[in-house]
């Protein structure tokens, strides 16, 4: 354990929480990447529901974002922050 100023640091544990925030932040991103699409072929809602991709491609879109803003969070949290305080 190192201590600075007063302050107990379990640096190992700190380490392995930044690791799998990390491994959170890939995830989201692999995962907003392929909100892109609908994943069906136009003909998937037959004649009369033709209109029906048209309708959720923007929903879709913007899920996408809302998944890439997530991972961008994530990212910069598991950011190796300073390694000493400064005032």
């Amino acid at each position: 354990m190192d201590v600075t100023q007063g302050f107990g640091l379990i640096t190992t544990e700190l380490e392995t929480h930044r690791r799998n925030l990390t491994d959170v932040s890939e995830t989201l991103s692999s995962t907003g990447g392929g909100a892109g699409g609908l994943g069906a072929p136009p003909s998937f809602f037959g004649i009369i529901g033709e209109f029906i991709p048209g309708m959720l491609q923007p929903l879709v879109d913007e899920a996408g974002q809302v998944i890439n803003a997530g991972a961008e969070s994530v990212r910069e949290t598991a950011s190796p922050g300073p390694t000493s305080a400064t005032g």
